[in-house]
């Protein structure tokens, strides 16, 4: 990144830990939800998909460090989704592709005029949708990676 190694180690490692946004976005190994933290007792991230609590996030930042005028943004993998029927619809379909792991969709927030706001989130189902269609997707509990973005990140196309 402008010039310097900013990780190195086996693929595994790196692709499992990596180590800045750059890394990640640059393995192109995910998807970017913006995040917002609370500054309760509580470390919780805020998303338009849920909020996360601090055993979710592998690389926590402290209370001391979550900064309000720091963005972040989650690293989101497309097995890390999951249709929730028990909720409003949250996302529109923007885009199906048809793959060998079923049909690969990027999804963008129904809610436009906020900062958690985000498009080109990737996830992949069995079931076929309706382009321009809406769904309710929730965030499954699992572990993920979080980082402090002093830029917008594009998504890799």
């Amino acid at each position: 990144h402008q010039g310097e190694v900013l990780q190195m180690g086996s693929p595994a490692e790196v692709c499992q830990q990596p180590n800045s946004w750059q890394v990640a976005d640059f393995l192109q190994l995910g998807s970017w939800l913006p995040v917002i933290l609370s500054t309760s007792a509580s470390l919780l991230a805020q998303t338009l998909l849920g909020t996360l609590d601090r055993n979710a996030i592998v690389n926590n930042v402290s209370n001391k460090n979550s900064n309000p005028t720091i963005r972040y943004q989650l690293l989101v993998k497309p097995n890390d989704l999951e249709i929730c029927q028990h909720q409003a619809n949250n996302v529109v379909i923007e885009h199906i592709g048809v793959t060998e792991q079923g049909y690969h969709y990027l999804l963008s927030s129904i809610e436009k005029n906020t900062v958690l706001a985000f498009s080109q989130l990737s996830f992949y189902s069995q079931e076929l949708f309706t382009l321009g269609g809406e769904l309710a997707i929730k965030l499954k509990e699992e572990q993920f990676h979080l980082y402090p973005v002093d830029e917008i990140i594009e998504p890799h196309l």
